[in-house]
């Protein structure tokens, strides 16, 4: 369990770096530059999940690696990532020629990350296998507040898109260096990578499943950026990054307890699946009025936190957090499925989404920014029923269950925002927007919990309990 809970400090940490800097450089640098980036991080990341072959999770899977299948799996990923990254500095090189926007820039800048990645793959692999997750987040942590205070330093002597990439390029190095001294004992070196077959045959079907994820997740900044300019597609990442910031906060880090929390019972079923309906019980009461009171307050969120030339992100926040809270009540549908043994299940629903996303984001680009929004929302609507009935279908879950948990937190959280943004609507025009967003936050909190504590009383208490005993059993734990 302390390995657990490493990895959710590290991705708390992690998301709250990311999120201050993204607030500081907001005021530094203008929406053409985050668009530019959020593009050319776009393609490079797709390469670079490609180019990782999968080795991270192939290695910490395997039961028992030997000192050649490591050594030779750290020379294939090199190899990958010097012929990936040189790719990309070509492709950068020439699209220069052919156009004289910002993105070929940042596509050379960015293709020393490809390398550096590669540099640290199997050293981190080494670390998760062994369990050490508190090096990890260490490293991860250290990476990335080394990059955004770089980050910070060049923006601020007018160093504009320059800025991101600095940060990205000093990220990876400070993340790679952290990590390979806490594996100096394991020395890797450079030998036939034709060894590492066995990891290679494990390991690409991870990265092909990795690579439709990040089709998932990139294929909106793709194809918006295809067709709007990139002060758009700036804007637009604005606004989904708010919105994705809590959701990984709340959801993905619940996410990550659930595996190992649902395989300690995955040999007896019915306490697999009352565990699963306790955690997304526990889920959604804590998810669903935070997605609800960001959507409700999404323009004064929008002006408080990044500045008032922003505000265009605003319609943007609203829907990606509205798309967040349906998202939320079946973010834990694919641990649940890999814990019963149906990972298939869950990959060819993936294949399905990539090829679903990939129709409609093409589609509807054209149309800006807010017609994404819409299409990503659509998007996640459509696959939750998806999810439900392979849920159902595979580990015996009762839907009509799964709905009477989620309707009560859902109606009151929705309600509670709308009541709350009401009252703010009445306070003085003149009234301060930070001010407003106080007050509306703390009225959709109170509202939120007095609803609850009329409409399902058993429930806030449930979890309310089930919380404190945990915090309470924490001490004697340790």
């Amino acid at each position: 369990m302390a390995a657990v809970a490493w990895s959710v400090v590290m991705q708390w940490g992690l998301r709250s770096v990311q999120l201050g800097t993204y607030l500081v450089l907001a005021r530094l640098l203008v929406p053409a530059d985050f668009g530019s980036f959020a593009l050319a991080t776009a393609m490079v990341g797709l390469v670079e999940t490609m180019a990782s072959l999968g080795m991270t999770e192939a290695v910490a899977q395997h039961r028992a690696p030997t000192r050649v299948q490591l050594d030779a799996a750290h020379t294939l990923v090199l190899v990958t990532g010097a012929v990936a990254a040189a790719a990309v500095a070509v492709a950068g090189a020439a699209l220069m020629i052919v156009t004289d926007g910002p993105l070929p820039v940042v596509l050379v800048g960015l293709s020393g990350t490809l390398l550096l990645g590669a540099w640290r793959v199997v050293p981190e692999a080494l670390l998760r296998r062994n369990l050490q997750f508190r090096e990890v987040a260490t490293a991860a942590v250290l990476g990335t507040a080394t990059g955004a205070a770089a980050a910070i330093l060049v923006a601020e002597r007018g160093g504009g898109l320059w800025a991101l990439i600095v940060q990205q390029l000093v990220t990876y190095l400070t993340t790679g260096i952290a990590i390979r001294r806490r594996v100096r004992s394991t020395r890797l070196r450079l030998v036939n990578p034709n060894h590492a077959r066995e990891l290679a045959n494990v390991g690409w079907r991870i990265a092909t499943a990795s690579t439709l994820s990040s089709v998932n997740r990139k294929a909106d900044d793709l194809f918006l950026g295809a067709h709007q300019p990139a002060n758009v597609v700036g804007l637009y990442t604005a606004g989904y990054t708010l919105s994705d910031s809590a959701e990984t906060g709340i959801s993905g880090a619940l996410a990550q307890v659930a595996l190992p929390a649902f395989s300690r019972v995955a040999d007896e079923p019915a306490r697999l699946r009352a565990r699963y309906l306790r955690s997304v019980q526990a889920s959604v009461v804590i998810s669903f009025p935070v997605f609800a009171t960001l959507a409700a307050f999404a323009l004064p969120a929008v002006v408080v936190l990044l500045g008032r030339s922003w505000q265009g992100a605003a319609p943007v926040l609203a829907l990606v957090a509205a798309m967040s809270f349906i998202r939320s009540a079946g973010h834990l549908n694919a641990p649940l499925l890999v814990t019963v043994g149906r990972s298939d299940v869950v990959l060819r629903i993936m294949v399905g989404q990539a090829a679903a996303s990939t129709m409609l984001f093409a589609t509807v680009a054209p149309w800006g920014m807010i017609a994404m929004a819409w299409a990503v929302v659509a998007r996640v609507a459509a696959s939750l029923p998806v999810t439900l009935f392979a849920v159902r279908r595979c580990a015996g879950v009762e839907l009509t269950a799964w709905s009477r948990l989620i309707l009560a937190p859902a109606a009151c959280a929705a309600l509670s925002a709308v009541a709350a943004l009401m009252f703010t609507q009445a306070m003085p025009v003149a009234a301060d927007t930070a001010a407003v967003l106080v007050v509306g936050v703390g009225l959709s909190v109170v509202f939120y919990l007095g609803s609850m504590a009329v409409v399902a009383p058993h429930t806030l208490a449930g979890v309310l309990n089930h919380s404190l005993g945990r915090i309470a059993r924490k001490p004697q734990e340790t």
